[in-house]
């Protein structure tokens, strides 16, 4: 437990120095953006002491009993166990002795005695996030950094008595995840981090791990530009729910007259006032159905199919109105059709021949599955739109999109 305090203030003296370390790495992190605060709150000087209350608060809990010669699968959330189980399982067939932990298990006290030890101890750290909290403008990731120092003490303490064995982290988009990942691998622990398929220069830019296990083949040209993840090895694996769908997609797909757009449901996010990821996604994505709807009034044999991101059907369901008749608003002079059926997206991916996206994961899972994909108006310095693939396409203009739709459908 000292340790993982020794660690902290280390990292925290090499970030004030800016020096040139995996530690001042894992203090970056921790202070990062975290998806943990909504987007109304994030810049709110009470969301520092909000995090601070919330360790005051914590119960007393059992921590999971971590059992000898297996590999651990690491977590922020418990419901996430069987995804997790599923997707190494498909990858590697016959691997045995994994046990699935998550921070959620973690996030507590063993005991009453523990509880006053941890909080006395880390007072002045308490302070430090205080006075760090003044001078940082966003504090959504400071909002953590109580909260994930127990998670780290209490799994250190967890597994300090086991000889040297294997973890699987999933969640490198976690501020905590650098900094834990760091406290592991000075205790002889050898690290994976799953990458997921999301691009990493946006929440997985500092990673410190042994293996990097990265979830899609674009993300090898953003490790060039990427000096903040740290790793021994690479693997290259599949996207996180591939497991799912992958006999789906065995044969090559059909062309048909169908256009998807797959949404990332930009304006409830901001309805809902999530983190907004210093993209205004609600704008781009009703450009996007704006020149859609210039474009295809011109090709009338070309159907579209909207689907919509799980959260604006749940908003719908929750609320008065309907989903057709909001898409019906930004896509006046076409006729289109909203997915509905209530599948996730992936198992439709034969439906369209080409699907468009501002940016979502989703879209990399069609790319893995050989499914005609194109990413629009997405404007990256850091991500590979070089990215060679003859199933990926990025668009920059309506020209572009209008010329990329005659190509697929019309030539």
């Amino acid at each position: 437990m000292f340790s993982v305090f020794y660690n902290f203030y280390t990292a925290l003296l090499h970030y004030i120095f800016n020096i040139n370390s995996n530690r001042n790495l894992t203090f970056k992190k921790l202070v990062s953006t975290s998806f943990n605060v909504q987007e109304k709150h994030r810049y709110r000087f009470k969301t520092v002491f909000a995090g601070i209350k919330k360790v005051y608060l914590l119960p007393i809990v059992k921590f999971p009993v971590i059992v000898h010669h297996t590999i651990l699968v690491y977590d922020v959330n418990a419901y996430s166990k069987q995804d997790r189980l599923n997707y190494l399982q498909d990858l590697y067939p016959g691997i045995k002795n994994l046990q699935f932990i998550s921070a959620e298990e973690f996030l507590g006290y063993k005991n009453n005695s523990s509880k006053l030890f941890f909080l006395i101890i880390t007072l002045p750290i308490q302070f430090i996030i205080i006075i760090i909290g003044i001078f940082k403008k966003d504090k959504s990731g400071i909002n953590s950094i109580l909260s994930n120092l127990l998670i780290t003490c209490n799994l250190v303490r967890s597994v300090k008595q086991l000889p040297p064995f294997k973890l699987i982290l999933f969640s490198a988009y976690d501020t905590n995840s650098a900094f834990l990942n760091f406290n592991l691998q000075r205790m002889n622990v050898t690290v994976t981090t799953v990458t997921s398929e999301v691009p990493l220069y946006k929440w997985n830019k500092i990673i410190i791990t042994d293996i990097l296990h990265i979830c899609s083949e674009y993300q090898l040209e953003e490790l060039k530009q990427l000096p903040g993840i740290k790793y021994k090895t690479i693997e290259i694996g599949k996207p996180e729910k591939y497991f799912e769908v992958k006999n789906l997609y065995n044969a090559p797909p059909l062309l048909n007259f169908k256009l998807g757009f797959i949404s990332t449901g930009g304006w409830v996010r901001n309805e809902l006032s999530n983190i907004n990821q210093g993209i205004d996604i609600e704008y781009f994505e009703n450009k996007i159905l704006k020149d859609l709807n210039n474009i295809l009034k011109k090709y009338k044999q070309i159907e579209l199919i909207i689907y919509p991101h799980p959260r604006e059907v749940s908003f719908f369901n929750k609320q008065e109105g309907d989903i057709v008749e909001f898409y019906k608003k930004l896509l006046p002079d076409i006729n289109f059709r909203v997915n509905l059926s209530g599948m996730r997206t992936n198992n439709l991916f034969n439906e369209a021949y080409l699907s468009i996206c501002f940016m979502t994961t989703t879209i990399f899972e069609r790319l893995h599955a050989k499914r005609r994909s194109a990413i629009i108006y997405f404007k990256e310095d850091i991500f590979p739109g070089n990215f060679s693939s003859d199933y990926l396409y990025f668009i920059s203009t309506e020209q572009e999109l209008d010329h990329l739709i005659q190509n697929t459908y019309l030539s």
